[in-house]
């Protein structure tokens, strides 16, 4: 069974093993109400191309469990990572359940990340090896045991060579545009769920370091760790976002830019690939982008960690995941928990 969208990387993946020889079937996750006509694509390239293919209206379910959970998140002035909530609920949780109840061996997602099993029978979750499209980051929190039942072939590939076998194969998704990460639409996720979810933001302040009013935000909602533009708040120089708190709905606005910099976290709800004593050194992405830091991390009783980073890490956002890396396997990760 493809996790299939119609895009360049579901239809590539599905072709690969096609040409194999395995028998495939499709599966697209309609997952907006308006969404008819991506789903109508899918269907139509899949069954021109000679698949079984089935269509998973999941709309209802996805608008709850991702959308309106996401939004609930930045009104406790959490910054969320939806798209590594749905690979964990849905692409490794409600597909792989249909692909079981099908009677399939596998699922095959074209995500740019690897898993293998290594030499002792162990499923290990491992980079992609196209670093810019490298994806392992979203797929920390998905159990252990779904990856076994999943294969992601386009993990040992470039973009570029995705393309290229893509035109090769004359798809016709070859030529299409990149559809990654782009569920929730437009340039401001915050914007884009308030609308759908009218619930009037309370508003409240921006204080300074010192506790001083500087004026009022519309809600904690529209803002993040680290922000500098967007305030409406002009102390001569640049000033940050410093702290979010959910409680009073206060937001602290800082020109020291120090005041960003954290030396240790702590991680709840984590998730483990793979066996690791109590105390375990990691590289450690405080968020999709930005550089692996080393560090610590220590395991709690309450399956949250603690991480200690050999150097300061910019602008930490409680909500965000902490992922923990040794070279290029994901040891596991968690979700930044708000400071105290």
């Amino acid at each position: 069974m493809v996790a299939y969208s119609g895009g360049v990387d579901s239809a590539y993946a599905a072709a690969l093993c096609r040409d194999l020889g395995f028998q495939v079937e499709t599966v697209t996750m309609s997952l907006f109400a308006d969404a008819k006509e991506t789903a109508e694509f899918a269907e139509r390239t899949a069954l021109a191309a000679g698949y079984i293919h089935h269509t998973l209206d999941l709309s209802a379910e996805f608008r709850e469990e991702i959308m309106h959970h996401t939004w609930r998140q930045y009104s406790a002035g959490l910054t969320p990572n939806p798209c590594a909530v749905c690979n964990i609920k849905f692409k490794f949780g409600r597909l792989k359940e249909f692909a079981e109840s099908q009677g399939c061996k596998a699922l095959i997602t074209g995500h740019y990340a690897r898993i293998i099993q290594n030499g002792s029978g162990e499923i290990e979750l491992r980079k992609g090896v196209c670093e810019e499209k490298d994806q392992s980051y979203f797929l920390f929190g998905v159990p252990n045991e779904a990856l076994a039942f999943c294969r992601t072939p386009l993990g040992i590939l470039q973009k570029t060579e995705v393309r290229s076998g893509a035109a090769e194969k004359q798809l016709e998704a070859a030529k299409s545009k990149e559809s990654q990460d782009v569920c929730f639409g437009g340039d401001s996720m915050p914007e884009t769920l308030s609308a759908m979810f009218p619930e009037p933001p309370e508003t409240g302040n921006f204080l300074s370091d010192e506790g001083k009013i500087l004026g009022q935000h519309k809600g904690i909602q529209f803002y993040t760790i680290g922000q500098r533009k967007g305030t409406g708040i002009a102390l001569g120089c640049p000033a940050y976002i410093t702290t979010i708190n959910g409680n009073s709905r206060d937001i602290t606005i800082s020109t020291d830019s120090a005041k960003l910099l954290r030396t240790e976290l702590t991680a709840i709800d984590c998730n483990f690939q793979t066996a690791l004593p109590n105390e375990f050194p990691a590289e450690i992405r405080i968020r999709y982008r930005s550089r692996a830091v080393t560090g610590t991390v220590i395991r709690q009783c309450d399956n949250s960690c603690k991480v200690i980073f050999s150097e300061p890490v910019r602008a930490a956002a409680p909500g965000q995941a902490a992922v923990f890396y040794s070279g290029d396997q994901v040891l596991g990760g968690g979700w930044i928990a708000p400071f105290v």
